[in-house]
């Protein structure tokens, strides 16, 4: 499948979802990932003999001598570091996320194996034998995440979260060394190593990417940060390399590894989300407003409250405030407390909406009247109470029929 194609299909599925979803609210989306550790595959054929190589774990970090005798310092294990960007929606249906995103990546995948037997060259022993394939990736995908709670703070949510993506991987290197085909090293000392020639290179291969975790969003689903497991399986391997053991100078084991360039690793990944403009709504007939709730002091005993949440406050002085955290629907809500209204007639929004209040000795009550019911109801309101020592956070429930309200406990 050609790059372009898969771009095109990308394209056509998000337009699919996005004709599915009902909801308007859409981000844009960007930030940067990071990975370590993991498992890359390496498959051995042996031509001849019985020295062969050994794959053995990866050393993490350590010192390694190039074939010119040079030393480094290097991490010896799979990394992944890049940047993304994309596009998500919101289905008002389920809570879920579609969206698309393009991603660059740089990838490092290593491969440690252990020799048949010990020998020594220009002094040092020989102690295991360390290859890399360092690539860049650069490519297109799509993601879908699902709902599944608030966090344990009730501050955010949280998400399962799958992206499958299609890239292409260029830029091939052995740590700082190109790739090239033919490439010979000698590791022989008095008759006695081994030597490696590269017989076969692919400098491009296309390559699927697929990521499964766990997503969790900030409050106000400006940032997000995942925590997942990536695979990529390459369409190609990279290259292959036949090496040859010598003891006595002769021949006592000759065979190929093959660098697949595939890895499965694990990935953590910030984001920051802007959330695009709504798109203007239609005109609607204006909606007759009940005034006798806009006046300054409202008679609340015929109201028929329904306490949805209780606090205490040793402060006189508190802030009320109120924001809607799931679907922006348009809801509008009146807020009373003790009879007075501090908020009239106001569109619950995602930003926050900071009202003080002051207390009276013993109960007060903290109404909220349900001017609408939205696109969809009931009209729901997330309120949180502050004071200089304590937060509480409700969820405030109100029909046209029952109004939601929190009792607070006031003593001086």
């Amino acid at each position: 499948m050609k790059f372009y194609r898969f771009l095109i299909l990308s394209v056509l599925i998000l337009c699919g979802f996005n004709a599915y979803s009902q909801s308007s609210e859409r981000y844009f989306t960007g930030g940067a990932n990071v990975g370590m550790f993991g498992w890359a595959p390496s498959p051995q054929t042996k031509i001849s003999g019985n020295r062969h190589y050994n794959r053995t774990l990866n050393p993490v970090i350590g010192s390694v001598i190039d074939n010119n005798g040079r030393s480094h310092f290097s991490l010896l294990t799979n990394t992944t570091a890049g940047l993304t960007a994309g596009y998500i929606r919101r289905n008002g249906i389920n809570k879920s996320y579609t969206g698309f995103f393009a991603e660059v990546q740089a990838n490092r995948i290593c491969y440690t194996f252990d020799p048949p037997f010990a020998f020594s060259v220009q002094g040092d022993t020989f102690g295991g034998w360390l290859q890399t394939d360092r690539y860049l990736k650069y490519g297109v995908g799509v993601e879908y995440s699902w709902y599944r709670g608030n966090t344990v703070s009730n501050d955010g949510e949280q998400f399962f979260y799958s992206r499958l993506g299609f890239s292409q991987t260029n830029f091939h290197r052995n740590f700082d060394r190109k790739i090239e085909l033919g490439y010979v090293e000698d590791w022989r000392e008095n008759g006695r190593g081994m030597t490696s020639r590269i017989v076969a290179y692919n400098p491009q291969s296309f390559m699927l990417s697929a990521e499964f975790g766990m997503r969790n969003f900030a409050f106000d689903r400006s940032r997000m940060l995942d925590f997942g497991v990536a695979l990529h399986v390459p369409f190609q391997h990279t290259y292959t390399e036949e090496y040859e053991f010598y003891e006595g100078n002769v021949s006592v084991g000759k065979g190929q590894l093959k660098y697949l360039g595939g890895s499965l690793n694990f990935s953590v990944r910030y984001s920051f989300n802007y959330q695009l403009p709504d798109p203007k709504p239609k005109p609607e007939k204006p909606e007759k407003t009940d005034t006798t709730f806009l006046a300054t002091t409202v008679d609340t005993t015929g109201m028929n409250l329904d306490v949805q949440g209780q606090m205490n406050s040793g402060q006189e002085e508190i802030e009320i405030v109120v924001w809607d955290k799931n679907e922006i629907d348009g809801d509008r809500i009146t807020l009373i407390v003790n009879g007075e209204v501090v908020l009239s007639n106001y569109t619950l929004k995602r930003r926050k909406k900071v009202v003080k209040v002051k207390l009276k000795p013993g109960q007060n009550y903290v109404v909220m009247r349900a001017e609408n019911l939205g696109t969809r109801p009931p009209n729901t309101a997330a309120v949180e109470v502050r004071t200089r020592d304590k937060r509480r956070n409700v969820t405030l429930v109100s029909t046209k029929e029952k109004s939601g309200a929190l009792e607070i406990t006031y003593n001086p």
